[in-house]
């Protein structure tokens, strides 16, 4: 059977990191609400990655389903997507200074199969000190609203990120080389 593959997300990064590895795909956002409180912190990207996977499965069966959640741990508390400006600010200047993990967690699944795997990958970041007015400054170039923690790895990271320990792509929203691995033996 030719599956389609299919992300579930509107997220223009997963997009163009998906690309990079030449997939045929198409974009369906799902539509479900992403929790953020209620569940222990180390599930909620395993949680909505699998939230939004089945969403969009149970309308596409038959083909291969992707659904990733992005999170920001610091310390025991994830930070999600920030809700105003304010938020964003007060995310930023809570990992001024420190090291942070990034969490993406991903869920495929073939629903008329019964195919699911979902797995996470973890990379470290570690902030520079950041005042208020670089934070401001660093807003001016990137919307913050639309991202975990408030920022984005991709664009400007010399302004307020000192080291990455681990994928970059994991940090950008979508660990592409362990999911390459799964979509080439799903593909076969």
């Amino acid at each position: 059977m030719n599956r389609k593959i299919i992300l579930a997300s509107a997220s223009q990064r997963r997009k163009d990191l998906l690309k990079k590895y030449n997939y045929n795909f198409s974009i369906v956002p799902s539509g479900v609400e992403e929790i953020s409180d209620g569940v222990y912190y180390k599930y909620v990207p395993i949680y909505n990655a699998e939230l939004k996977a089945n969403d969009i499965s149970n309308k596409y069966p038959n083909d291969i389903v992707i659904g990733a959640d992005t999170v920001v741990e610091l310390g025991n508390k994830t930070l999600g997507k920030p809700n105003d400006i304010e938020d964003a600010i007060q995310m930023v200047k809570s990992l001024s200074g420190k090291t942070h993990s990034v969490v993406t967690s991903v869920c495929v699944i073939i629903k008329s199969i019964s195919y699911k795997i979902i797995f996470s990958e973890i990379s470290d970041v570690t902030f520079k000190e950041l005042t208020t007015n670089d934070i401001k400054a660093y807003f001016k170039l990137i919307n913050p609203l639309d991202k975990a923690g408030a920022y984005a790895a991709q664009e400007y990271r010399d302004m307020i990120i000192d080291s990455i320990d681990g994928d970059i792509e994991n940090v950008i929203g979508l660990p592409c080389s362990k999911l390459n691995i799964i979509l080439i033996n799903l593909l076969k």
